[in-house]
């Protein structure tokens, strides 16, 4: 192979690296407990963390198939078992379920799900805020998981640090 071909590859697979870690947004700062699948449901999020975005996607992996699941948000962090769960909440006393424009979701037949936020309509005990510069938001999967007692559980949860 030319030299020339080789720095061509190089490029194709460093743009790859780019376009891949360019739409991962947040940190992952509490870690799922396994569910009845034997695994531990994750959580990522894609899109724009712009305050005046309508693109945020939270995605769902590693749940139980066919379950419903709501999206849980919140400025506060905590570590909580609640009643009736099998896994950890990570969102402190403002937590607030995101139903979304279709409700609770369901997951698919490969134990995933996808939710789209409005960061410019977040939920509050108080109501729907906007999302402002500098404002970090924590986000949680709470999933119905009926095969275990208790009867849910939660994936990953992450933080968004919202910009411009």
């Amino acid at each position: 192979r030319h030299e020339h071909d080789l720095l061509a590859e190089r490029t194709r697979d460093l743009e790859l690296v780019l376009l891949r870690n360019d739409f991962v947004l947040g940190a992952e700062y509490c870690a799922a407990l396994p569910n009845s699948t034997g695994a531990s449901a994750a959580l990522a999020v894609t899109g724009s963390r712009s305050v005046a975005s309508t693109d945020l996607v939270l995605t769902g992996t590693g749940c139980p198939t066919g379950r419903f699941a709501v999206m849980a948000a919140g400025r506060q962090q905590a570590l909580v078992t609640p009643a009736g769960a099998s896994g950890q909440l990570c969102i402190g006393a403002d937590l607030t379920l995101v139903l979304g424009s279709g409700g609770p979701v369901r997951t698919d037949a490969s134990g995933g799900f996808r939710a789209r936020i409005d960061s410019r309509a977040l939920p509050t005990p108080g109501g729907d805020v906007a999302a402002t510069v500098g404002e970090t938001w924590s986000f949680q999967g709470w999933v119905r998981d009926v095969a275990t007692l208790p009867t849910s559980n939660f994936t990953s949860a992450v933080e968004v640090q919202f910009v411009q």
